[in-house]
């Protein structure tokens, strides 16, 4: 099955840019002056980026959750942390025993970490740290971005998939870039190799643009693959989609494969065909 992704291109939050230092695998002691030091800690929970920073200041530190949901504005609140409890977060990252790496601008492939800073250096603390304390706080930072998420996700709108649109059909010309361009719209295919038919369709909803689930399923007349006598009438694939994005979905007719028959295309989503489409392949002459 020649079936061809179609991505909405990912917005990856500014932050992520912002944090993408250079690792040095050498632990390291912060030594960090009071009124000076900042940490930041992210996850990943229901289409949404949360971000928590905690930052010291002259009248104490100042605690933000910021919400990046991949789809729609960014949102953000503040709320409160004592220095006592500023101080703890900070000597759990920074205690002896726990391996802390200094990070410097410029590269990327920071994941699944704290970042703390004392002003002048950075350094990172896996969340997988051997540290059972290093563990227990990401359940509380969780519990901030959690309890600062109250009241601001419902402004989020939820994936809604209401249909399907089918745009056209029939034989396709591949062309640079992984695109595809119709050449006949026709649901009678000639059973000739490197032939590609298939449909080009979008799911319809919202939010427009938000990726959702799609497995595809291809029907076909049995064909045998005469090296290993395996014989298949289904083909069946998983892929995201962006709703109301174009997508198209085919086949390249090759060798074994190119049978004559009634092969049919069908769209899953949500547990449901919401889109099929019958082919007859000819022999080919």
């Amino acid at each position: 099955m020649n079936a061809q992704i179609v991505r909405p291109a990912r917005r990856w939050p500014p932050a992520i840019l912002t944090i993408s230092f250079a690792l040095s695998l050498m632990p390291v002691a912060a030594q960090a002056k009071v009124g000076s030091r900042s940490v930041l800690y992210t996850y990943f929970r229901a289409e949404c980026f949360t971000w928590i920073r905690v930052a010291e200041s002259p009248s104490g530190p100042k605690a933000e959750v910021t919400l990046e949901p991949l789809y729609a504005q960014d949102r953000r609140k503040s709320f409160r942390i004592s220095q006592a409890e500023f101080d703890e977060i900070w000597a759990t990252l920074n205690a002896p025993g726990v391996v802390k790496r200094v990070v410097h601008g410029g590269d990327k492939g920071l994941s699944d970490v704290y970042l703390f800073s004392d002003g002048e250096q950075h350094f990172a603390v896996s969340v997988y740290s051997d540290s059972p304390a290093v563990s227990r706080l990401a359940l509380r930072m969780r519990g901030y971005g959690d309890g600062a998420r109250d009241g601001m996700m419902e402004l989020i709108p939820y994936t809604e998939v209401v249909g399907t649109e089918l745009v056209d059909f029939g034989i396709y010309e591949s062309k640079p870039g992984g695109r595809v361009e119709l050449v006949k719209r026709t649901d009678v295919i000639p059973g000739r190799v490197n032939t590609n038919f298939g449909i080009r369709y979008r799911l319809t909803g919202k939010p427009k643009g938000r990726e959702t689930s799609i497995s595809v399923e291809i029907e076909h007349p049995k064909a045998v693959n005469p090296k290993t006598g395996a014989a298949t009438t289904v083909e069946k694939a998983d892929a995201r989609i962006g709703i109301e994005s174009l997508d198209y979905r085919g086949v390249k007719l090759s060798g074994w494969y190119a049978v004559p028959g009634r092969w049919v295309i069908k769209i899953w989503h949500g547990g449901n065909v919401v889109l099929k489409k019958t082919f007859e392949v000819t022999a080919s002459n």
